[in-house]
C-alpha cells in the first residue's frame, strides 16, 4: 500500500494558455504564477494546479474532466451569484448531508465545481 496523505498537483491540458489563465485568475480569483511557458494556479499549502498547452509532450489525457475546488459553506451562494452574472453557471448541486456545490466549465470544457462538502465537514469535526 502507497500512504497517500493529499494532492499536490493536477495538470490541465489547455488550448490557449492565456484564456485559461485569465479565466482561473479573474473569474476565480486564483494566484498565477508563470514560468518560461509554464502556468501554475496555486493557493494555500499543498494546492497546485499546472496548466500546460495542448500537444506538449507527456501527460496526455484522454479528454476534458471534472475537478472540484473545496469553498467554504458562507461562500457557495457568492461563488454561485459570480459565475452566474459572468453566464457561466452550469448547474447547482445540493447533496444534503453531503454539501452543496455549483459548476461551470473553464474555456477548455473541464467540469469545475465549487463544493463546500469539506469545508463543512472540517467545521464539524465530522470525517468526510
Amino acid at each position: 500500500m502507497i500512504q497517500v496523505t493529499g494532492l499536490a498537483e493536477i495538470v490541465l491540458e489547455v488550448r490557449d494558455l492565456e484564456a485559461a489563465g485569465a479565466f482561473y485568475e479573474e473569474v476565480i480569483g486564483l494566484t498565477l504564477h508563470k514560468w518560461n511557458d509554464r502556468v501554475w494556479i496555486a493557493e494555500g499549502e499543498g494546492f497546485r494546479v499546472h496548466l500546460r498547452a495542448y500537444g506538449t509532450p507527456g501527460h496526455r489525457g484522454a479528454s476534458a474532466f471534472h475537478f472540484a475546488f473545496t469553498v467554504p459553506p458562507d461562500e457557495l451562494d457568492a461563488a454561485a451569484e459570480r459565475l452566474e452574472a459572468g453566464g457561466l453557471l452550469h448547474r447547482r448541486g445540493d447533496f444534503g448531508e453531503g454539501g452543496r456545490a455549483v459548476f461551470c466549465f473553464d474555456p477548455d470544457q473541464n467540469e469545475v465545481e465549487f463544493l463546500d462538502y469539506y469545508a463543512r465537514a472540517d467545521a464539524s469535526g465530522a470525517t468526510p
